[in-house]
């Protein structure tokens, strides 16, 4: 059986390399699988990201799960077109979006996140268009839609309960990764030390720590900058590098035996009541 990962390395990814690019342009941004040679590195600069070990799951030792049946199916509404709004269906707590703009309309909306949700094929859902406006969101397996939230002109049905009941234990996991900074500039405004302190700047920015949240991250602790310039060659101008920890949500689901009948008492004082539920 296909059970949804209980993390998302691909939201670790994008969203440190989304987040760290927009604040460092031109400076380019990139996931490193290796050693980086002076001729691939821009005369902007360049900022290196690479995982050195994890994920470590974490605070997950002394949570209790929630039982719960989820939804096996529902259906999602394009209610209306309101130019500049953004629609937004939340599927356990990850967000598919789109903006209306002039020239869009409901279907145009709809078809856009429906796209977008496919396009994300390690989650096990999957849609089908419904009419002009809505489609049907459906579940793969048992466990794969936990919940769904929409913001902006969007309306749901009634939604379709699997009757396979599931065992959710959200907790979190860590990942050690290495920020390493190239520069072929010599003076210190543009050297690979002011890449690093701007890139850890970044990562304690109280907005930048908002756009992280989206994707499912938190930056944990950050280690000292290492100037490298030294160790790094005659073809090296500045290098420097700092390690940090990143934290990511996670949810491990199982399915479980469906509870018939429950015994249970209750004690008030010296008074105890006993009573058994069935379902």
């Amino acid at each position: 059986m296909n059970l949804p990962l209980p993390i998302r390395l691909d939201r670790l990814q994008l969203g440190l390399y989304s987040t760290l690019t927009a604040a460092l342009a031109p400076v380019r941004v990139s996931w490193a699988y290796g050693e980086q040679s002076f001729e691939t590195v821009p005369d902007e600069g360049l900022v290196s990201l690479n995982v050195i070990s994890g994920p470590t799951p974490t605070s997950r030792q002394h949570k209790r799960g929630t039982i719960l049946n989820p939804i096996s199916d529902v259906d999602l509404t394009v209610a209306s077109l309101e130019i500049g709004a953004k629609y937004i269906v939340r599927i356990n707590e990850f967000d598919y979006s789109t903006e209306a703009g002039a020239l869009d309309t409901v279907t145009t909306i709809r078809d856009r996140l429906t796209s977008e949700i496919d396009a994300d094929t390690l989650e096990d859902v999957t849609t089908a268009d419904v009419g002009i406006d809505a489609f049907t969101l459906t579940a793969g397996s048992s466990g794969a839609i936990r919940s769904i939230q929409l913001f902006g002109p969007l309306t749901a049905g009634a939604p379709t309960i699997d009757p396979q009941s599931v065992l959710v234990t959200e907790g979190g996991q860590e990942m050690l990764i290495n920020l390493e900074a190239f520069s072929k500039g010599r003076e210190p405004r543009t050297g690979a030390l002011t890449l690093t302190a701007i890139s850890m700047a970044v990562l304690q920015s109280e907005d930048y720590v908002e756009t992280l949240r989206d994707y499912g991250i938190a930056i944990r602790s950050k280690g000292p900058t290492s100037n490298l310039s030294a160790l790094a060659g005659g073809h090296w101008e500045t290098r420097a590098s700092f390690d940090f920890v990143a934290a990511m949500s996670a949810t491990w689901v199982r399915p479980i035996d469906r509870i018939e009948t429950v015994h249970a008492t209750i004690k008030t004082g010296s008074i105890s009541t006993s009573f058994t539920v069935t379902a």
